[in-house]
């Protein structure tokens, strides 16, 4: 009777190596390892395809704005566009809080031709500005609301290679006519307002 249920208990595979009734072969465990294994794969390089690359070179670093002071606001305004009604946002603030403004100084390459340059600091576009081989200062508005204290800044330009003075530096080729960097800023705490 013992050696009966023994026979029972044991049935041999396809390989010759007898398991347990009732227990699974070797091929089809293997199966469904070698199974999730593959959709494990695909998984992973589809998630690996959806991510951004990333950044590389100058457009990896952020480089920080600085801004403008109380005492640099009616200088600061000459070289900004718009109506007179409109930059009045931007003068001293009575309870001490700079303006949302930032400066960007733009110095050309020596020896290099005549060129134009013009910023677009989120949805503001400043002045065509002649670079003529001396450094051109220029004010923008930070190019998003001012407490975030991170934005995009682009820059137009024709001629030769240009250097935006900012932390760390921002450089520009001939060949750039449109190039875009992120910028930051520090935020006072007590003066989070809206950007303009």
């Amino acid at each position: 009777m013992q050696e009966s249920r023994t026979s029972q208990e044991a049935t041999p595979t396809a390989s010759g190596v007898q398991t347990p009734s009732g227990a699974p072969g070797l091929l089809p465990v293997a199966s469904v390892v070698a199974l999730s294994a593959v959709l494990c794969s695909v998984w992973l390089l589809s998630t690996l395809k959806a991510a951004p690359a990333p950044d590389s070179g100058a457009a990896a670093v952020a480089s920080e704005l600085a801004s403008v002071n109380g005492q640099d606001i009616t200088g600061a305004l000459t070289t900004m566009s718009g109506l007179p009604a409109s930059l009045a946002r931007f003068k001293q603030r009575a309870d001490g809080c700079p303006p949302p403004l930032a400066w960007v100084t733009v110095t050309p390459a020596s020896g290099q031709p005549t060129g134009t340059i013009r910023l677009r600091s989120g949805s503001y576009y400043s002045p065509d500005f002649n670079l003529s081989g001396v450094p051109v200062r220029i004010a923008i508005p930070f190019p998003a609301s001012y407490e975030t204290g991170r934005g995009m800044l682009t820059v137009l330009h024709s001629g030769g290679n240009v250097t935006l003075t900012l932390n760390p530096a921002w450089h520009l080729t001939a060949q750039e006519s449109s190039a875009t960097h992120q910028v930051t800023w520090q935020p006072i705490r007590r003066c989070k307002q809206p950007n303009g």
